[in-house]
């Protein structure tokens, strides 16, 4: 029988904390890793960078989106999660896509953490992790376009969400993101 590991979102307690309208939630594509994958990859990735220092560019990149540039307190109040419920294979994989499997869960597990953790933005940090987001009400037709790019979920429990997709942060040029991420927080 094989074991299926699905990785545990980033959710530290000052983001439960925040009251309604000033959660954030940040998605990435995947990990990759040389080690055996095991659940908590997501949350010790996130917790070395959040409260031990650890430098990722992929953080501290987003961190400074956000005009942040204390990486570790910008990331102790952020859900986090990738797109792709485990790793995509070790360091020479590491660009690799989601298999059949992984992109079949992606998607259900995606609202199931919007649901259960009810973040009022959420920023797609790559185009790949994009497409494995469930439908947007856009998507669906049952809500107009919003020329600032955000797009909309409601959800059977009352809770709205506004999520948008961005470029993955390697190779990006940090002013046009900072200005970009600047312009979404106004327009919200």
């Amino acid at each position: 029988m094989t074991v299926v590991i699905e990785h545990h979102p980033w959710i530290p307690q000052p983001y439960l904390d925040l009251p309604a309208g000033h959660r954030i939630g940040i998605v990435g594509h995947s990990h990759h890793s040389n080690e055996p994958d095991y659940d908590r990859l997501t949350i010790d990735t996130v917790d070395g960078v959040a409260n031990h220092g650890r430098r990722l560019g992929f953080f501290t990149s987003i961190a400074r989106y956000f005009g942040n540039h204390d990486t570790m307190r910008f990331w102790q109040d952020k859900l986090f999660f990738n797109a792709v419920p485990s790793i995509v294979g070790d360091a020479s994989g590491r660009y690799n896509g989601a298999t059949p499997q992984q992109q079949k869960r992606a998607p259900e597990r995606a609202i199931e953490i919007f649901e259960r953790f009810r973040p009022d933005l959420v920023f797609v940090f790559s185009p790949r992790a994009w497409e494995l987001m469930p439908p947007t009400l856009q998507d669906e037709k049952s809500a107009p376009v919003i020329p600032d790019g955000w797009e909309d979920y409601h959800f059977e429990s009352g809770h709205q969400m506004r999520i948008v997709q961005l470029r993955h942060p390697q190779g990006a040029n940090r002013e046009e993101m900072t200005a970009c991420v600047s312009r979404l927080m106004v327009a919200r």
